[in-house]
């Protein structure tokens, strides 16, 4: 099966959030990692999940976890080329 890698932002968030982030993806099969990356006088935060399927059920997990968050969220998922 195709591995797909997806990248999630959430708007105004804060670790906690991001905590709910990671285990609600880690709840439905990801595998993730943090990144942050300080910015001038913001930080920008993403999470970089991975998982193994078809495009419209990761893109479909992808939103649900997200969504469990209750922020605003945006998200990249890319199919890993081999």
């Amino acid at each position: 099966m195709p591995l797909y890698i997806a990248v999630v932002q959430l708007e105004n968030a804060v670790e906690n959030d991001y905590q709910k982030l990671h285990e609600a993806l880690q709840s439905r099969s990801f595998k993730t990692a943090t990144y942050a990356e300080q910015k001038k006088e913001e930080s920008m935060h993403s999470l970089i999940a991975t998982k193994t399927g078809n495009m419209p059920g990761v893109i479909d997990a992808v939103k649900n976890a997200a969504s469990e968050t209750g922020k605003i969220f945006s998200f990249t998922v890319m199919r890993n080329k081999r």
